[in-house]
């Protein structure tokens, strides 16, 4: 089943590269035997392989950020404050961004972690994978975004370490101007299964930084 998936991916994918090359105006040799029907399956793949509006959205946010962030380690408990700097890029012809933060977590040393995001054309969704320092484990989401382009809101899935069984995370990213936004978290306790707060993060865009993130790669 995998291998046959693999070949599916494979197969559709090279469709995919042929169209785009006819979009930048080269004409690669067609395969001998096409037909009506594999050049629609073809068109298919062109058009799911090219970012849009929303992967222009996704693109707005490229640059430097500098956050404060608030940790709450358990329900009703004060915050744990500190300070992170999230890098965001553009990769794959702005079909993708890449997300790296580094930043303290107070008492627990240093803190790192990656994310991919892009929107699937396919899905109509937004989705993520996530990994950081303090987990073995990829976490992985789908996010949809309000209809006034302000708030994105994620549901991420990953294996709680306390109890072993899924979990899920709620996060609402919300743009509250050009060069602010901010993140909260919200994740389920272990030991009532009450959802909470988690985290917040409050970030400042650097100035002219929009430009060092721009990148196609």
């Amino acid at each position: 089943m995998k291998r046959a998936s693999k070949i599916a991916v494979i197969g559709c994918a090279t469709l995919a590269a042929m169209a785009i090359a006819f979009t930048r105006g080269d004409q690669p040799e067609m395969p001998p035997g096409m037909t009506p029907e594999r050049a629609a399956m073809m068109e298919k793949c062109m058009l799911a392989a090219q970012p849009g509006k929303m992967h222009a959205f996704l693109a707005e946010g490229a640059g430097v950020w500098d956050g404060r962030t608030k940790m709450w380690m358990m329900p009703d408990s004060a915050p744990i404050e500190s300070t992170c700097v999230s890098t965001v890029t553009v990769i794959m012809d702005g079909r993708f961004v890449k997300c790296d933060i580094v930043g303290e977590m107070p008492g627990m040393g240093a803190f790192v972690g990656s994310g991919f995001y892009g929107y699937n054309n396919v899905t109509g969704e937004f989705e993520s994978t996530w990994i950081d320092n303090c987990s073995t484990g990829i976490m992985r989401g789908t996010g949809r975004l309000s209809s006034d382009n302000k708030k994105l809101t994620w549901k991420s899935n990953y294996t709680c370490p306390v109890t072993s069984k899924p979990c899920v995370v709620r996060e609402i990213e919300t743009i509250t101007g050009k060069n602010t936004r901010t993140l909260e978290m919200y994740g389920v306790d272990p030991l009532t299964g009450v959802e909470y707060k988690m985290m917040e993060i409050a970030f400042t865009r650097r100035v002219g930084a929009e430009q060092a993130g721009a990148g196609t790669r």
